[in-house]
């Protein structure tokens, strides 16, 4: 999806835990990626590691979304974050509904990509 220019990557719920599936939209030129969760208290741990994994793997800001509240199965405990390419989280939710607002330096995003030759050092051929 693009949209001012910018294109977004979007992950729903269980395709995070596959980091195929972020690096073929890095590798298809996504600026950054946005994930939707249903994750339960339980998986809350391995979520946030997953999701913070998949911005440092890519080098790629990740706009990480989580449901809040309970259903009569599960309670679902928020914590959705934005972080950056190097994993540093630079907003976060709590427990309660909100809106999360952060802001994301897109020209420091593009710097965190040229900074390192993750995608460019790959070798598929060998794997």
């Amino acid at each position: 999806m693009e949209k001012h220019g910018l294109s977004l990557g979007l992950i729903v719920c269980n395709e995070l835990r596959y980091p195929e599936v972020a690096r073929k939209l890095a590798l298809e030129g996504a600026d950054f990626l946005v994930s939707a969760a249903d994750i339960p208290d339980f998986y809350m741990y391995p979520w946030r590691i997953m999701s913070i994994s998949r911005a440092i793997e890519n080098q790629l800001p990740h706009i990480a979304c989580n449901r809040v509240g309970r259903d009569r199965y599960s309670t679902y405990p928020g914590g959705s974050f934005i972080a950056d390419g190097w994993g540093r989280v630079l907003a976060e939710a709590g427990k309660e509904e909100c809106v999360l607002i952060g802001e994301i330096d897109i020209e420091e995003a593009k710097e965190i990509r040229q900074t390192g030759s993750i995608l460019e050092d790959r070798r598929p051929d060998l794997y």
